[in-house]
C-alpha cells in the first residue's frame, strides 16, 4: 500500500472516530431549509439524498405509496425484497395522480429526470430487521410510515430522513429496530439497450435485465424448475442427500487404493472394472461455501461497496461493516478448464447468501429516545449448503484441472484479459463394440501416457468487485475425506465429510459431481 492510500485510511479513521463518538444519538439533526430541492450538479451520494428526502415525505403522506412499495417488494422479482424505481413510477393512485407525479412535489423535474438518466438501477429496498420489528411480509401500512436510509460506503455512518427531510445517523454497527426502507442501486438487474425479461418505462428507451438467470424471479414455472435443481433433492440416504449418494459409494469402491473417485462416479470404473462409458448425469456442482478466518475482516472485505481500500474491523464496534441495507450478498464464481482444443473462454455462474446464513450474528438491543436499535455483537463465520450447478467433467473433452476464482459482486464493469498455461489430457479412450461409444479404459491415465497442450484463457477482470482469490480443483481429488463415523460394517458418510481443502485466506468451497437426473447407474 502507498503513502497516500496510508494517509487516506487514517483520516478517515480519525473522522469515523470522531462522528461516532459525538453523533451516536439519532435526534441529532441537520434541518432541510427548502422544501422544494433543486440541483445543478450532484455526486451520485447526492442524487439519492435527494430522492431519499422526497420518497420520505411521500411515504408518509400516501399510505397507497407506502402500499405500493410493499406490495413490489413482496414480489421479490430478483429474489430480495426489492424495489425498482423506474418500474413502478408510473402507477397511478386512485386520486389519478402517479407516484412519479408525487414525488414531483419534492424534486424539481431535471432533478429527477437526472436521477433517472444516472441511478437507472435505483431501488427501494425493504429490509427484515431482528426480532420481527419490521420487514415487507409484517408491514402495517396503516399506521407504519418508514424513514428513507441510503446504502452507501462514502460515509462514517448511514444517513436517515424522516417526514421532514431531517437527516439522522445510524452507525454501520448498528441495526434499527424500526420501519425504514433503504435506497440502493441494484446489483443484480443492469440498465441496457438489449432484449431484457424486464422493461422500463422511463421514456429513455432503456431496458432492465438479469445479470444472471438466477436472479430472475419473475417466471413462477421457470423459477420452480431451476430452484429444484439448485436446491437438490431433501432425501437423505446413509447420511447423504440421494443426489450425492453415489459420492459415498466412490469413497468405498477406492478406499485404503490410490484410485479416483470421479472415474467410478463419472465412468463406474473399479479396480475390478476397467472400461466405461461416460455417464451425463452428473455434473460438478458448489455444494457448499463459507467464508474463513476472522469474521469481522470477512465481513468488511465483502461488504466494502465502494471498492477503495477501507478500514479493517478494530476493537471498536463502530468499524464493522453494515449488512442490513442489502438482503444478500451476490457472489460470482468464475470457472476455467481448458479443453483439446486449445482455447477456453471463462465460464461463470452466480449464487445467492443471505449473511444470517453466512454469519452468526449476534445482536443487543439498544433503546434510545423511544428508538430501538440493535448493536452487532459477535460474528462467526458459517457454512451455507449449495448447489450451483457448473459442468460435466468428461475427461476425453477436458483438462485434469479445474480453476475456479469467486467474487463478491459489486459491480458489472470488467474488462478482458487473456492468459496461457499448460494442461494435461487423458488419452486413454477408444470407441467400444459392446458399449457402443466411446469408453475410457484403465483408471486414473490409464498405461497411456497423458498428453500435455498449451491452452490460452480469456477471462474478465472486474473493476470494483471484491476478489476472493482462486483455488485449483483436480479431477484425481477425493471428493469426500473422511474419517468415516462407523456404523456397523459401512461408513455413514454425510456432506461433512465433502473435502475442505479448497480454500484461500478469504473462503473455502466445497465441489462435488451431483447426479442431476435418474438414477446413479444411469446416463
Amino acid at each position: 500500500m502507498n503513502k497516500a492510500k496510508i494517509t487516506i485510511l487514517f483520516t478517515i479513521f480519525i473522522l469515523g472516530t470522531f462522528i461516532s463518538c459525538n453523533e451516536m444519538d439519532t435526534e441529532n439533526t441537520v434541518k432541510e431549509q427548502n422544501t422544494n430541492i433543486s440541483i445543478q450538479k450532484s455526486s451520485n451520494l447526492e442524487l439519492k439524498e435527494v430522492f431519499a428526502k422526497a420518497l420520505a415525505k411521500v411515504l408518509n403522506e400516501n399510505r397507497e405509496a407506502r402500499e405500493l412499495i410493499k406490495n413490489e417488494a413482496l414480489k421479490k422479482i430478483d429474489y430480495d425484497y426489492d424495489v425498482l424505481y423506474l418500474m413502478v413510477k408510473d402507477t397511478q393512485f386512485s386520486n389519478g395522480v402517479t407516484f412519479e407525479e408525487s414525488l414531483l412535489e419534492y424534486i424539481d423535474y431535471e432533478a429527477l429526470s437526472q436521477i433517472k438518466q444516472e441511478i437507472p438501477t435505483l431501488t427501494i429496498f425493504v429490509p427484515a430487521l431482528p426480532e420481527n420489528s419490521f420487514s415487507a411480509e409484517i408491514w402495517n401500512t396503516d399506521n407504519e410510515i418508514p424513514v428513507v436510509a441510503i446504502r452507501t460506503n462514502e460515509m462514517a455512518y448511514i444517513p436517515v430522513y424522516d417526514k421532514t427531510g431531517t437527516e439522522s445517523k445510524i452507525l454501520f454497527s448498528q441495526i434499527p429496530g424500526f420501519p425504514v426502507i433503504v435506497i440502493k442501486e441494484n446489483e443484480r438487474i443492469v440498465a441496457s439497450k438489449s432484449s431484457s425479461s424486464l422493461r422500463s418505462s422511463s421514456g429513455q428507451n432503456l431496458e432492465l435485465s438479469f445479470i444472471d438467470e438466477v436472479f430472475d424471479n419473475t417466471h413462477p414455472k421457470l423459477r420452480a424448475e431451476r430452484d429444484a435443481t439448485r436446491t437438490g433433492t431433501s432425501s437423505i440416504t446413509n447420511g447423504l442427500p440421494n443426489n450425492l449418494y453415489k459420492i459415498g459409494t466412490a469413497y468405498q469402491v477406492y478406499e485404503g487404493t490410490s484410485g479416483w473417485q470421479r472415474d467410478y462416479i463419472y465412468y463406474n470404473i473399479t479396480p475390478s472394472n476397467l472400461k466405461g462409458p461416460f455417464h451425463y448425469n452428473f455434473k460438478e456442482h458448489i455444494v457448499g461455501f463459507e467464508m474463513v478466518g476472522d469474521a469481522n475482516y470477512a465481513l468488511k472485505k465483502i461488504s466494502d461497496q465502494s471498492g477503495d481500500p477501507a478500514i479493517l474491523p478494530s476493537s471498536s464496534s463502530s468499524d464493522r461493516a453494515s449488512f442490513w441495507t442489502d438482503g444478500e450478498f451476490e457472489f460470482k464464481a468464475k470457472y476455467y478448464v481448458g479443453n483439446k482444443n486449445g482455447l477456453e473462454n471463462e465460464h461463470y455462474t452466480f449464487f445467492r447468501v443471505s449473511p444470517y446464513n453466512l454469519f452468526f450474528i449476534s445482536t443487543a438491543k439498544i433503546i434510545s429516545n423511544g428508538k430501538t436499535r440493535y448493536e452487532v455483537g459477535r460474528l462467526d463465520n458459517m457454512r451455507v449448503f449449495l448447489s450451483v450447478p457448473l459442468f460435466s467433467w468428461n475427461l476425453e473433452m477436458y483438462s485434469g484441472s479445474l480453476k475456479i476464482s469467486i467474487e463478491e459482486v459489486d459491480s458489472n464493469e470488467t474488462f478482458e484479459n487473456t492468459t496461457s498455461g499448460t494442461g494435461e489430457f487423458a488419452s486413454n479412450f477408444e470407441y467400444n463394440v459392446s458399449y457402443g461409444e466411446q469408453v475410457k479404459v484403465g483408471m486414473k491415465y490409464g498405461e497411456s501416457q497423458k498428453e500435455t497442450r498449451t491452452v490460452a484463457y480469456k477471462s474478465t477482470i472486474s473493476r470494483v468487485n471484491d476478489d476472493l482469490g482462486e483455488v485449483i480443483i483436480n479431477f484425481g481429488d477425493p471428493v469426500i475425506t473422511p474419517p468415516p463415523v462407523l456404523r456397523g460394517t459401512y461408513p455413514h458418510l454425510s456432506e461433512s465429510d465433502l473435502n475442505s481443502s479448497y480454500y484461500t485466506g478469504w473462503y473455502r468451497i466445497y465441489i462435488a459431481p451431483v447426479r442431476t437426473y435418474g438414477t446413479d447407474d444411469s446416463y
